[in-house]
């Protein structure tokens, strides 16, 4: 079972990577490439578009 500790790492790292691919795919900085990961996550929500997982 993944402690709450590891399971924030694991997600921080996961933000990480996907920051990384906007950067290199839209040639952007990690600021704006932060930006677009949450415009893209919010607009994914509010067409219900992303589950919940749960992990044990």
């Amino acid at each position: 079972m993944a402690s709450a500790q590891q399971r924030q790492t694991e997600h921080r790292d996961m933000i990480g990577i996907a920051e990384g691919i906007l950067m290199h795919r839209h040639d952007i900085g990690p600021v704006a490439a932060f930006r677009l990961l949450v415009e893209r996550l919010r607009r994914r929500v509010t067409r219900g578009h992303v589950s919940s997982h749960s992990r044990s």
